[in-house]
């Protein structure tokens, strides 16, 4: 998977026991915890901005944050992904 050497953040989903790992390369990887040292699993990839490397996870609202720096064709902006 692509997030073996390329994170820049961490942020971890204990209502679900996931981790997600950010990158600035352009994407996050959810990963699945809950099946114990041995049975760690990515459950999938999405794509985010380049230069996207800082998160911030709200337990409150289920809420993954993704900072996405400006760049020529786009503005600044929030990316937010909710867990299911």
């Amino acid at each position: 998977t692509p997030c073996a050497g390329d994170m820049d953040d961490l942020c971890y989903d204990t209502k679900r026991n996931r981790l997600y790992v950010i990158s600035g390369y352009g994407f996050v990887t959810a990963i699945d915890l809950s099946g114990g040292r041995e049975q760690i699993r990515t459950m999938g990839t999405v794509q985010t901005a380049i230069g996207a490397r800082t998160a911030c996870w709200d337990p409150s609202r289920d809420a993954l944050y993704v900072a996405c720096p400006a760049t020529v064709a786009l503005p600044a902006r929030l990316l937010v992904y909710h867990a299911p």
